[in-house]
């Protein structure tokens, strides 16, 4: 019979020592709540990070623990909740054609503590056996792009995008420049589904 591992994330108010200018989310932490209820009652294994636990640390260690456990035919579920942003990507892995311009950022979700880079969830992946299946529900935003609108209006006072603004993300990463390009790396190759 095959087995499942649910982790879900919610991060509503990042540490702001950390972060630049980042503005607190009203109901992340709440939609983790309800994913990591939804998946119990279908008869997942959970773990809940949310708020001041959904440190970079934690999250890994979840993946990290859930890829040891699961086997060929199991199944990994994972939801995010929360500021998607992104850093420069120095290591040049990002080079995807977007219609005429390259694609030169690594996306990244605003983790309590400090941005989990895609180049590291990458590796996480790599940690999984051949034919588990992972399916990963990120409600983030990755540089703005599914809150697009007219950019000479603003939100209204009640609106709060997911996006992290252009210099939330660039204070963010200049104040730990070498901290996140440290953090971009190849990835070994995928064996799960």
């Amino acid at each position: 019979m095959a087995k499942g591992i649910s982790i879900h994330i919610g991060v509503n108010k990042v540490d702001h020592d950390h972060y630049v200018d980042m503005i607190d989310l009203d109901f992340c932490e709440a939609d983790a709540v309800t994913m990591e209820e939804m998946a119990r009652n279908q008869g997942f294994s959970t773990s809940l990070l949310r708020g001041s636990e959904a440190t970079r640390d934690n999250v890994s260690t979840a993946i990290e623990e859930a890829a040891s456990q699961l086997e060929a035919g199991d199944f990994c579920l994972i939801t995010y909740a929360g500021h998607g942003c992104y850093v420069p990507d120095t290591n040049k892995d990002e080079r995807k054609q977007r219609g005429h311009r390259l694609d030169r950022r690594d996306e990244t979700w605003c983790l309590y503590d400090a941005q989990q880079v895609d180049d590291e969830r990458a590796v996480l992946w790599g940690q999984f056996a051949t034919g588990v299946r992972i399916c990963v529900l990120s409600d983030s935003c990755h540089s703005g792009t599914t809150a697009r609108g007219n950019k000479s209006k603003k939100p209204g006072p009640s609106f709060k995008t997911r996006a992290a603004s252009r210099d939330a993300a660039l204070g963010t990463y200049e104040k730990h420049k070498e901290f996140y390009n440290s953090l971009q790396r190849e990835a070994p190759p995928i064996k799960a589904d």
